[in-house]
């Protein structure tokens, strides 16, 4: 099942990836982009049958026979109950190995509004909130 939906058995393989209520493969980084003040957002995943090839990737970007389709969000809110598609294009990157990242870059005109710098002004913390759909 994901996202409440019921999905094809021979799905089962890729859905198994996105980890369950116990474990989350997923972990992520924010860096500005080199010379810019863009924001690249990171999501990797851990895939421990990325050397199997027919069970490589999670969605059908990374490999055809996925069932599985990505969008990239945007929460209006902190509870994560409205969101609007972003359109973002997101990128596939591997190390050969079992990491697969995603990524996407948020051009700072989009961001400065979720700047939020501290009471003493030293530090400045990014406050929006993204995720990815699959579906």
């Amino acid at each position: 099942m994901v996202n409440f939906e019921c999905v094809s058995e021979n799905c089962q393989s890729f859905t198994s990836k996105l980890g369950s209520s116990t474990s989350n493969p997923f972990y992520g980084t924010v860096a500005y982009v080199e010379d810019k003040v863009d924001l690249i957002i990171k999501i990797t995943y851990i895939d421990s049958k990325f050397s199997d090839t027919a069970l490589k990737g999670i969605v059908t970007g990374e490999n055809s026979d996925s069932c599985l389709k990505l969008s990239l969000v945007k929460y209006i809110d902190s509870n994560f109950l409205e969101y609007e598609t972003s359109l973002y294009e997101i990128s596939y990157s591997n190390d050969s190995i079992t990491n697969r990242t995603y990524s996407f870059v948020i051009p700072s005109k989009d961001f400065v509004s979720s700047l939020k710098p501290s009471i003493d002004g030293s530090t400045i913390s990014f406050t929006g909130y993204y995720g990815f759909k699959f579906y």
